[in-house]
Parts: structure tokens; C-alpha cells; sequence
């Protein structure tokens, strides 16, 4: 409801309702909603959840005025009824460029307020969830704010389905980790890392909230999974999937003449459904293809030659790496997750190194 439509009667009160976050800073617009007296618990929920009830029985005379003072902080507000709840989402970031790390977390930085550095925490650790139980409100503001080189992953966590992610634990835990699983007619898929895969959110809800506190124990939201492509090459390719390999992977004719019979990645950084339509596209010319997950794998980098040597070492201990040795080529021995990994590669290459990324995993 927009306020220029809204007839008030002087000797009324009114609700003032909160539509987006607009282009406010959270920090602000809570200053803001405290200043007029609404709890900062109410302010917060109210305007990640929007659109929602904001400030409730406001005298008529005075509404326009509130509505006024919170517009100028950058807030969509109007005049009317609460609105029923919002359907509420989760968020994830995807980057195509990782230079835009720096200028995505300063764009969630403003919208919630939290440090820099541990938003970017966040951005860098898979599978980059960086925002929970919000609006489509919330999240068309973010869309708005953010910069090129980044994708939103959007869940509604109630219909989504999730992975359990066991990281390096005690034997105790990764004993009762299986028994649970097994207890429940879910045979683990492995000692470790992805245990078990397309649970529904109730079930790995409980799964998870009895291991929360050994902290060894994820639950990840299966939409925001990424995963490549890789195709198992014959011996030669056939003129259809010639023409699939260079319409989809933008491969020349000329150089599959030189992957023939050879296994290489045709696509990267699909979604589960993606993937799953990719598979099906090279399946229905005959090629044999799987889709590997790489959200969680780890790379190193493997420096082959650096414009200067000391840029070189001061960039590699900013990011927690190794020096590097007297004469290239040089590879760190830390292993890094793949968005960490190709945001350190982007920064080197930036600065005159040629660099690549190893599998840290296989």
C-alpha cells in the first residue's frame, strides 16, 4: 500500500509497515526504528522479513512524519494492515568473478551490518551462505546492491533438500555420526565428508542438532552445491556430438581432434539441476559424462613464473601461504577451497604471476 493512497482520519491511529530494506544500511535503519522507540530485536526481523509490522497504533497526525524520517534512511515503509509472513529464504553467493569479493562483502557489510572481514569469512567458506531466514524482499534489495561477477543461490530451506557433511572428527564422532544414519535406514555414503545426500529438511535438521556442538558435523543446502561436468571422450567423436560439445562447452572442432579418448570438463560451476539437464544433453548423443561435486574441493596453486618477487611473497602471507622459494616454479603446500583458491589466483595473476590450480583432493 502505497502512503499517497492512504486516506487518514486525524482522530485515528495506524500501523506503519515496513516493504524493504530499500537502499538503507541495516546499522541505520535500526538507529533509526530505536529513535522512535521499536526494540532493536523487532526492527531487525521486521526488516529482514519484510514486509512486515513495524511500528503498531501510530497516532494518525504523527504517521506521515515517522514514515517520513524512515524513508530518508532509505527504507520502503507505508501505511496500512501487518501483512500475513513472508515466505522466507536462504541465501548463498556464487562468484563468476572473484575479484568482486571485496565490493560484495562491503555491499553486505552495509545491509547487515556485521564486520567486513567476517562477512567475507563467510563469502570465501562453501558453500557461502551469507544470509538466513529472509524475504524475497530482502533478497531483491541484495540483488540490487551487489556488483557484477556474483550469483545469488536462493533456497527455501522447508522444501529444500540437504546434504551431511562430516569433516575430520574423533572416532567417537564419526561413529555416532553412522549409527545415527543407520538408525534410521540411511546408509552412510562414506567415513567422511558427504555421509548422506537428498535428506529432507526435518531429517537433517534433527540429524545435525544432535552433533551441533562437535562442530564436525554440516548441513548444506543441496541448492547451493556447484558441480563440473566431465566428459569420458571415444576414440572419435561423432558429427552430433561435435556440434554439442562446441554449441555447450564452446570447444573448436580443431581441438577435439586433441581430446579425443580423453577424460576433461566440459562445464563448471552448474547447479544440481543444471548439471542434471547437462548430463541428460550429452547422454542423448551417446557421451559418457558425470557430474563431480567441486563446492567443497580444495585446490593449490602452482606458480610458475611472478613479474616481481616480492609482490609475490607479500601477497602469498595476506592470504596465510607459505613463502615462496628462491626460483619458480613454486607451489604452497596449504590447500585452499576452490572460491579462496581462484580469488588468491585472480590477485596473483593481477599482479603479473601466471598461475594455476591442482586438485589438492584426488
Amino acid at each position: 500500500m502505497s502512503l499517497a493512497s492512504v486516506e487518514i482520519d486525524d482522530e485515528s491511529s495506524v500501523d506503519i509497515v515496513v516493504l524493504s530494506i530499500g537502499t538503507a544500511s541495516l546499522r541505520t535503519s535500526v538507529a533509526v526504528a530505536q529513535g522512535l522507540g521499536v526494540p532493536v530485536e523487532v526492527a531487525v526481523q521486521a526488516i529482514y522479513r519484510a514486509p512486515a509490522l513495524l511500528i503498531r497504533g501510530v497516532a494518525a497526525p504523527l504517521s506521515r512524519k515517522l514514515c517520513a524520517t524512515l524513508s530518508e534512511a532509505g527504507l520502503r515503509v507505508a501505511i496500512g494492515d501487518a501483512p500475513p509472513p513472508a515466505t522466507l529464504f536462504d541465501v548463498a553467493a556464487h562468484f563468476t568473478d572473484p575479484l568482486s569479493c571485496s565490493a560484495t562483502a562491503a555491499a553486505l557489510c552495509r545491509l547487515t551490518g556485521m564486520v567486513e572481514a567476517s562477512v567475507l569469512e563467510m563469502l570465501l567458506t562453501p558453500p557461502g551462505v551469507v544470509l538466513g531466514g529472509v524475504s524475497a524482499a530482502t533478497v531483491d534489495a541484495l540483488r540490487t546492491a551487489l556488483p557484477q561477477g556474483v550469483e545469488l543461490m536462493i533456497s527455501e530451506p522447508m522444501s529444500a533438500r540437504f546434504q551431511l557433511v562430516l569433516d575430520d572428527s574423533a572416532a567417537v564422532i564419526e561413529r555416532g555420526v553412522h549409527d545415527e544414519l543407520k538408525s534410521r535406514g540411511i546408509v552412510p555414503l562414506a567415513a567422511r565428508g558427504v555421509v548422506a545426500t537428498d535428506l529432507e529438511h526435518g531429517v537433517a535438521q534433527q540429524i545435525w542438532q544432535r552433533f551441533r556442538r562437535t562442530g564436525a558435523l554440516r548441513l548444506v543446502n543441496q541448492a547451493f552445491l556447484r558441480f563440473s561436468v566431465v566428459v569420458g571422450g571415444p576414440a572419435a567423436w561423432t558429427p552430433e556430438q561435435a556440434a554439442l560439445l562446441q554449441a555447450r562447452a564452446d570447444i573448436p572442432a580443431a581441438a577435439l581432434i586433441h581430446l579425443a579418448g580423453s577424460s576433461f570438463a566440459v562445464e563448471d560451476g552448474l547447479t544440481l539441476d543444471a548439471s542434471a539437464q547437462a548430463l541428460a544433453a550429452y547422454a542423448a548423443v551417446g557421451l559418457d559424462t558425470t557430474a563431480e561435486l567441486t563446492t567443497f574441493r580444495h585446490h593449490r596453486l602452482e606458480i610458475v613464473r611472478a613479474a616481481d618477487h616480492a609482490v609475490l611473497a607479500a601477497q602469498l602471507a595476506a592470504h596465510g601461504l607459505s613463502a615462496p622459494a628462491a626460483t619458480l616454479p613454486f607451489t604452497p603446500p596449504e590447500a585452499l577451497p576452490e572460491t579462496r583458491a581462484r580469488l588468491v589466483r585472480a590477485l596473483l595473476e593481477g599482479a603479473g604471476a601466471e598461475v594455476y590450480l591442482a586438485d589438492a583432493d584426488g
